[in-house]
C-alpha cells in the first residue's frame, strides 16, 4: 500500500537495522499484550517509534483498505465530504492510510498526545508523504462535519472517554479498528448499543440494526485480514517472530442516519472460515436478521480461478445466497451464492 523505503528513510532513527527493529518490535509486541503498564513508553523513545513505524504502521494501514472495500460507492463518497480526525493516530496510521484512499477528501486531522509520535507524523509527510491535505495536532479539533477514526485507540482511552467524545462531536462517521480479541468485542458491543441508542447505525459488520446474537454468548465476531507484505517488511516480520500477513482485527463502521435501507433476505457477512473440506468451504455467516448460520459451500459451484481466491479470503466480506437443503448440525446446503471480493 506504501512504499516501505520511503518510510524506513524516513524514521526518526532511520539508522537502525532490521534486527534492532526486530528486538524493539518484540518489546512492543509484549507491551501491547502482557506488559501494559508499561505501554506508554511506545511514545517516549524514539527508536521504539522508529520500530513501531517501521512495523505496524504499514501493516495497520490494510485494515482500513479492507474495511474501505466493503463500502459502497455512495458511503465512501459520504466519508469524503467530511474532515477525517484519526483520534490517538501515532505516526499518522490511519490518517495516511485514509488519505490515500479517500482522494476526494479535503482535510484529514491526526490527533495524538505524544509529541515524539506527532514527531515522526511530520517527517513521514515531510519527507515521503506531502501531502497537503493532512495536518497534525495534540488536541481534538470541535468541527461538526466530521469522521472520527480510532485505530486501537478505543482499546486505550477506554470506552467511556471515546462515547463522551462522541456524544460531544456527534461525527457523522464513527470507525473503530480495534484488537480482534474477545475482550475488546465485548467492549466494542456496549459502545454498539450505545450509538444505536444515538440514532447512528450500523455500516459494518453488521448486516442488520438488530441485537447482536453473540451477546452473551463466549463467542466474539472479528475480521481475519489476509494480506501480501513487502519483502522487507515480512523479513522484518520473520525477525520479530509476529506474523502480519494474517491479521486479526474488530472493525466497526458507525453513521449518523435516521434512514432506513431496504432489506435483502438473502444476504449475510462472513464471520468466520470453519474449515475446508475435499469438496466444499465450511462458512460461518450472520445474517440480515441478526442469526449465526453455517454454511457448506460446494466448491463446484465456482471456476479454479474462483476456488483460489476463495482460498485466500479474509472473514468480513459480505455474501448472498440460496439454500438448497438443511444438513445436520443446523448447517444449510446452498445451491447460489455470490461473494464480494474486492
Amino acid at each position: 500500500m506504501f512504499d516501505y523505503d520511503a518510510i524506513l528513510n524516513s524514521l526518526l532513527n532511520p539508522k537502525l537495522n532490521k534486527q534492532q527493529l526486530g528486538k524493539l518490535v518484540q518489546i512492543q509486541s509484549q507491551q501491547f499484550t502482557s506488559e501494559r503498564k508499561n505501554l506508554k513508553e511506545n511514545y517516549s523513545n524514539e527508536d521504539l517509534i522508529s520500530a513501531y513505524t517501521a512495523f505496524y504502521f504499514p501493516t495497520n494501514a490494510y485494515k482500513l483498505d479492507f474495511l474501505f472495500s466493503q463500502l459502497s460507492e455512495e458511503s465512501l463518497s459520504a466519508i469524503s465530504e467530511t474532515t477525517i480526525i484519526d483520534i490517538g493516530c501515532g505516526p499518522g496510521t490511519y490518517t495516511y492510510a485514509a488519505a490515500n484512499l479517500l482522494p476526494n477528501a479535503k482535510e484529514f486531522i491526526g490527533v495524538d498526545e505524544s509529541e515524539l509520535m506527532l514527531k515522526q507524523a511530520k517527517k513521514l509527510n515531510d519527507e515521503y508523504f506531502k501531502e497537503d491535505r493532512v495536518f497534525f495536532k495534540n488536541r481534538v479539533p470541535q468541527i461538526e462535519n466530521s469522521t472520527l477514526i480510532f485505530g486501537n485507540s478505543l482499546n486505550e482511552m477506554g470506552m467511556k472517554a471515546a462515547f463522551k467524545l462522541i456524544k460531544n462531536l456527534k461525527p457523522k462517521f464513527i470507525i473503530c479498528i480495534e484488537p480482534g480479541t474477545k475482550e475488546v468485542f465485548k467492549e466494542v458491543l456496549e459502545l454498539r448499543r450505545k450509538l444505536l441508542n444515538l440514532e447512528y447505525k450500523v455500516n459494518y459488520p453488521c448486516m442488520g440494526q438488530g441485537r447482536c446474537p453473540l451477546q452473551e454468548t463466549d463467542d466474539w465476531c472479528h475480521q481475519s485480514i489476509k494480506v501480501s507484505l513487502d519483502y522487507e517488511l515480512e523479513s522484518l516480520s520473520q525477525v520479530a517472530k509476529l506474523d502480519r500477513k494474517v491479521m486479526p482485527a474488530t472493525i466497526h463502521l458507525y453513521r449518523l442516519s435516521d434512514e432506513n435501507k431496504p432489506v435483502v433476505e438473502n444476504e449475510a457477512r462472513l464471520i468466520r472460515l470453519k474449515r475446508i473440506v475435499k469438496h466444499a468451504y465450511l462458512w460461518e455467516v450472520c445474517t440480515i436478521e441478526n442469526k449465526i448460520v453455517s454454511l457448506e459451500v460446494p466448491k463446484k459451484l465456482f471456476k479454479k480461478k474462483m476456488l483460489k481466491q476463495l482460498d485466500a479470503i479474509s472473514s468480513g466480506i459480505k455474501l448472498s445466497y440460496t439454500i438448497d437443503k438443511e444438513l445436520e448440525n443446523s448447517t444449510f446446503r446452498v445451491k447460489e451464492i455470490e461473494v464480494e471480493i474486492d
